[in-house]
């Protein structure tokens, strides 16, 4: 069987297969108020960047075909008699992407307080919100921070709206495609990552 494996910033984000189905938010005809992310975005992107190239070049060091998406990095591995590119058994691409991701530093904003957290995730729902989605309120500062701290799993508008029922299950509400233009624009932290695998 032919797949694709993808090592995220491990511990730090939340990882989700969505498959396609009914979206709202951005229509190319409708018009959007004009919204600028902000600026601590565009240095997670380029943190994010830096860290998939330098896991594709860990991946190039051990003779292996890598590829970089949204601050990931992942093999396209399979059999030999299925025509992959890579040949490997998901052992063996588990064993790689472990260490090549341990080699690697970690972006600087890994390393946030929940404080900074909070407010990138205020930041990022206010994002959401201007690519025409709707959202409920974060929860307080005290609550989000307290979950946080101790399970360092709290509120973010993608994982727990949009692929999360209120049970905890699995239910994707966007499509593959438009999570990847959203998460382009509107670039999660530390929380908030939803990595996507196809």
């Amino acid at each position: 069987m032919n797949g694709r494996r993808w090592m995220v910033l491990a511990a730090v984000v939340g990882v989700s297969t969505l498959s396609a189905c009914a979206s709202q938010g951005h229509d190319s005809d409708e018009t959007l108020p004009t919204y600028t992310p902000p600026a601590w975005m565009a240095e997670v992107r380029a943190q994010n960047e830096e860290y998939a190239n330098a896991g594709v070049a860990c991946l190039a060091a051990h003779g292996v075909e890598g590829t970089a998406d949204n601050g990931t990095f992942g093999i396209s591995y399979g059999p030999q008699s299925q025509g992959a590119l890579t040949h490997m058994t998901d052992e063996e691409a588990d064993a790689l992407l472990t260490e090549c991701s341990e080699s690697l530093s970690l972006p600087d904003y890994v390393n946030n307080s929940a404080d900074e957290e909070y407010d990138r995730v205020l930041d990022l729902r206010e994002c959401v919100i201007a690519q025409g989605y709707d959202m409920p309120d974060a929860p307080s500062r005290e609550v989000w921070t307290e979950q946080w701290e101790r399970t360092r799993d709290a509120w973010v508008p993608y994982y727990h709206e949009m692929t999360l029922d209120p049970d905890g299950l699995e239910r994707h509400k966007v499509t593959v495609e438009e999570m990847n233009r959203l998460q382009s624009i509107c670039v999660p932290s530390t929380v908030g990552a939803t990595t996507v695998s196809r």
